[in-house]
């Protein structure tokens, strides 16, 4: 049975290497083709290039490309999947998908590739995430993605021509959202001891009040019940009476001669 840490470590790691290995098996066939498959890329609002929104992450156009995409993936998704575990696998997939069609919507007309849409995507999810947590380690991730990766606030600006800019941003806005959505999901805040005792002390003060609007909830039952059994017993005790006069005017009239019929 492996620690929970090195579970974490070894899932992180797998998942990453399968992303990865793909992206490394499709740039070498391409590199044999000589660059044939890079027309699967994503071309925005095109019937053709919707293939691109499944593979846009997967084609690089050169070996500098996807060196600089590869350690870059091998870092932050590797932070996604031990800090994130519970919901990593939710977040990647949506992740690749959305990011992609927004791309697809409104870039700008050119064949755009690169898993860089990813990197950013997942770069923006765990500073953001961190933030919305309010969690100390969590925060210290952020801190360690704005350090490391901060640079990269400026690919999102149409600052080099032959950069995809508008991937960057589609997969950070992609990244923000999926952040915000799933905040209270997976790792929180632990919570320290004063407040917890906080809570208990307020929990505390409006037990009394809670118990006493219950005591006089079941007063005024009772008080109804009360009331309602008085009036059944007087009813009661009224027919009783009644029952009883008639039979004393019974007993009276038997004692008097049968009515004489005429014919």
């Amino acid at each position: 049975m492996q620690p929970p840490e090195r579970k974490n470590i070894f899932d992180a790691l797998l998942i990453t290497f399968i992303f990865l290995l793909i992206c490394w098996a499709v740039f070498l066939i391409d590199s044999q083709l000589g660059g044939d498959l890079r027309k699967w890329g994503l071309r925005p609002r095109s019937v053709q290039g919707l293939w691109g929104i499944a593979t846009v992450h997967f084609l690089h156009k050169d070996l500098g490309h996807i060196i600089n995409n590869t350690w870059a993936f091998l870092v932050l998704n590797t932070y996604l999947f031990f800090f994130y575990r519970g919901i990593a696998f939710k977040v990647l997939p949506r992740l690749l998908l959305f990011s992609g069609i927004l791309l697809w919507l409104w870039g700008r007309p050119a064949i755009h590739i690169g898993a860089s849409v990813a990197i950013y995507g997942i770069a923006v999810f765990l500073f953001f995430s961190g933030t919305f947590r309010k969690s100390l380690p969590l925060m210290a991730v952020s801190a360690l993605v704005l350090f490391s990766y901060g640079s990269m606030f400026w690919g999102m600006f149409p600052i080099q021509p032959e950069m995809s800019w508008e991937g960057h941003l589609s997969g950070a806005a992609t990244g923000l959202a999926l952040a915000y959505l799933y905040r209270q999901e997976g790792p929180q805040r632990k919570k320290y001891n004063w407040e917890i005792e906080e809570e208990i002390e307020a929990t505390k003060e409006i037990e009394p009040e809670s118990a006493m609007e219950d005591f006089n909830a079941i007063e005024v039952e009772y008080q109804e019940l009360k009331t309602e059994k008085e009036h059944r017993e007087q009813r009661h005790h009224n027919s009783s009476e009644s029952d009883q006069q008639i039979i004393y005017h019974y007993k009276e009239e038997s004692k008097k001669k049968p009515p004489t019929s005429e014919g």
